[in-house]
C-alpha cells in the first residue's frame, strides 16, 4: 500500500513539473511566433509539420514588424545562463523576399546597433 502512494505521489509530481514547463507561443506576423518559457523568449518559425523552429534564439526582448520586416532585440543567452544584458542585437527578418531556402537562416544579423542603422538605410 505504502509503495503504491509513493508511486502515485511520484507520478503526480512529475505530470505537474511537466505542465508547468511548457512554452506559450505568441503569433507575430505569418508564420513567425514569439516562444515563451519560465526562462527564455526566441521568435520562431512554425513549420508545415507544425514544428517551431528558432530564427532569433534567446532573449528576444523587443520585436516590432509591418508588411515587409520584423525587427528583433535580443539579449543573447547561452544555454543555461542568464541573458547578458549589457549586449543587445539586432536582426531583420525580410518578409517580403527570401534571402535563404532555411526559414532559420531567412534574416540579417546579429548587428549591433550601427550596423543595424547601416542595414537599415540601404
Amino acid at each position: 500500500m505504502l509503495n503504491k502512494l509513493v508511486v502515485f505521489n511520484i507520478i503526480l509530481m512529475s505530470v505537474c513539473l511537466i505542465l508547468s514547463c511548457s512554452n506559450t507561443n505568441k503569433h507575430v506576423v505569418n508564420r513567425y511566433y514569439l516562444v515563451e518559457s519560465e526562462v527564455s523568449r526566441s521568435l520562431a518559425f512554425k513549420l508545415d509539420n507544425g514544428q517551431y523552429i528558432d530564427v532569433v534564439k534567446p532573449s528576444v526582448f523587443s520585436i516590432a514588424h509591418d508588411s515587409t520586416f520584423i525587427i528583433v532585440k535580443q539579449h543573447p543567452q547561452p544555454f543555461s545562463q542568464l541573458p547578458k544584458n549589457g549586449i543587445t542585437n539586432y536582426f531583420i527578418i525580410p518578409l517580403r523576399y527570401r534571402i535563404s531556402v532555411s526559414p532559420d537562416l531567412n534574416v540579417y544579423g546579429p548587428l549591433s546597433e550601427h550596423e543595424y542603422f547601416i542595414k537599415k538605410t540601404t
